[in-house]
């Protein structure tokens, strides 16, 4: 949560970034149990925490950062591209079905090109590795040649941001770091 928010600030410059937390319901008690803990320790936080949200409110982006596990983010963010490019398809099937889609489909073409810009996972090439103590971008699997040159300018405004720094004295100030890494193999990884 503290380095979603961080990120926010920084990378998007969104100023006071509002926190949740993933959950299966909007209520205080809801979710395992590793959930309602992490809802007492964000509520307790000097986090912006709006509290719970649900699965249907992340396309909606109804908050900056949403906090979950890797495992429920990974297949989230899968479950919505699959979808994404479900819609996407329905679309274009339904635009070609008849006289009335295709004249349909060309009124909305110019709209829905921006709207599958916005989609493209070229557009920002990838998503920065929070919590380690050096930049690392990690690209989309099906991204091209620009969504990976967009990838080394998120890169390259990480470094010149000072976002892995900024992110660790958040972390500081939130009591929420580990010790730093003591063997000589992580500490030549530390140095590149």
């Amino acid at each position: 949560a503290s380095m979603g928010a961080a990120l926010a600030m920084i990378v998007l410059e969104v100023e006071k970034p509002s926190v949740a937390l993933l959950s299966v319901g909007e209520e205080a008690g809801k979710g395992t149990e590793e959930v309602v803990e992490a809802y007492a320790r964000l509520k307790r936080s000097k986090l912006n925490f709006v509290g719970n949200i649900e699965g249907r409110d992340l396309p909606a982006g109804k908050v900056d950062v949403a906090v979950c596990d890797g495992f429920t983010g990974n297949v989230s963010v899968k479950l919505m591209e699959g979808t994404a490019r479900m819609v996407n398809e329905a679309m274009g099937d339904a635009a070609r079905s008849s006289v009335t889609g295709k004249i349909g489909g060309l009124l909305l073409k110019p709209s829905l090109k921006n709207l599958r810009e916005q989609l493209d996972p070229n557009r920002t090439g990838g998503a920065l590795l929070v919590g380690l103590r050096a930049c690392c971008i990690v690209a989309h699997g099906n991204v091209d040649r620009t969504g990976i040159a967009n990838a080394i300018r998120l890169a390259d405004k990480t470094v010149k941001g000072n976002v892995v720094e900024h992110l660790s004295e958040m972390l500081d100030e939130g009591k929420a770091t580990r010790r730093k890494a003591s063997s000589d193999a992580d500490s030549v990884f530390l140095k590149l």
